[in-house]
Order: C-alpha cells, then structure tokens, then sequence
C-alpha cells in the first residue's frame, strides 16, 4: 500500500448569528504527519491510538516560508505562534502550553527534539466529523473571546503524542495552513474552521 495525504480548509465567519464562508483552499502536509504514520505502524509497545490523532491547534500571524512537494515541507512549528495571553480569557476552549516535537532533519525515529513551550488550543473529540471513507473533518472554533484583534495568517494542526517515549503530550504539526489575507478576529464574532485531512491509497489508482 502506498499513501498520500491532503487536506482542506474551509473558514466561515459568524456574525450576529449568520455564517459566510471567507476563504476555501488546499492545506500542506507536513513531515510531522509522516512521522506519525511511520510510529503508529512500527511496532512499539504500549501505544494508543489516540495519541496519534489530532489533539491541538494554532494560530499565527506571520508565515512560515516554503515550496510545496518539497523537502522545505520539514517544518515542524508554525512561524509565529499566539500565546497563551494572546488567546484571551473566559475561553470554552482549554488552551495548553506544551513543547512539541521539532527536528533540523527528517530521517529516524530518534531525530528529533524537543521546540520551546508554546501555546496551543485543545480539539475535543466532539469536533471531530468522520466523513468519507479515510477522512476526517475537524472543527476548529474560535470563539468570541478569543484571539480578540489578531490578525491571523496561519494555522496548525498537531497530532497530539506521536512518540510513545513522552507520557505527557509532546504534539507534532503536521498540516500547515497560511493565507495570504490576513484574517481579522473582532470581539463580537466568532471564525469556524472545517479542516479535512484524507489519506489516499495512491496503489488503488
């Protein structure tokens, strides 16, 4: 069997009560993904499947550099991370600060490190939709007090504890999104964003 995986990101806005989608587009995998894929099928022990789900997110406000279908896709963080103040107060959302997994290179199971704590927004299984066969649609919510003025320009999606050795989560991004217009978080409305990521079997072709 042979795998790829892609994703999309759609983002609605929610405005007194009425929701319009702002933006639709393709995302980027990121090593970290495959990081993941290679740990879950090894064959370590004592390992839970849902530490090799998505767990967390971020929102940045700069943009992290690279070519698609590259090997600059080896990139572990985003670029410029909001923290935890930064989110906000009187969230629905637990917001975390944990290191995750980074690395200057993409080559074995012991390569990589550990990256400076950050913050990152918990997903709950609740946000989780399985849709078509081999995809998964999560939701992230950005809520009315959250992330208040920031001008957001990109997002992460973390796998939540991909490597058996850490038993509190050292997450891994593994699919990046940046935009080219800022998005803009006022205090009186809420951003959805719909993340697919599918896993095709390119061997079925």
């Amino acid at each position: 069997m042979s795998v790829v995986a892609k994703g999309l990101v759609e983002i609605y806005e929610i405005d007194n009560g009425k929701k319009t989608k702002v933006y639709e587009g393709n995302n980027i995998i990121t090593k970290g993904f495959g990081y993941s894929l290679a740990n879950l099928f090894s064959e370590q022990e004592d390992q839970e499947v849902g530490n090799f789900q998505i767990g967390y997110f971020q929102i940045g406000t700069c943009a992290v550099g690279y070519e698609p279908y590259t090997a600059s896709t080896s990139f572990f963080q985003v670029s410029s991370g909001l923290t935890k103040a930064q989110y906000g107060s009187n969230l629905d959302a637990e917001v975390k600060t944990l290191s995750s997994l980074t690395s200057t290179r993409f080559v074995t199971f012991s390569s990589v490190s550990l990256a400076t704590p950050s913050a990152m927004v918990a997903i709950y299984n609740s946000r989780l939709t399985n849709g078509l066969s081999r995809s998964n649609r999560y939701t992230l919510h950005i809520e009315k007090n959250m992330a208040i003025g920031v001008s957001a320009t990109e997002f992460g999606l973390f796998i939540k504890n991909p490597n058996v050795n850490y038993k509190i989560d050292k997450p891994i991004l593994a699919a990046y999104k940046k935009l080219n217009k800022p998005l803009v978080k006022g205090s009186d409305n809420e951003i959805l964003i719909q993340w697919t990521i599918s896993v095709v079997d390119i061997s079925e072709n």
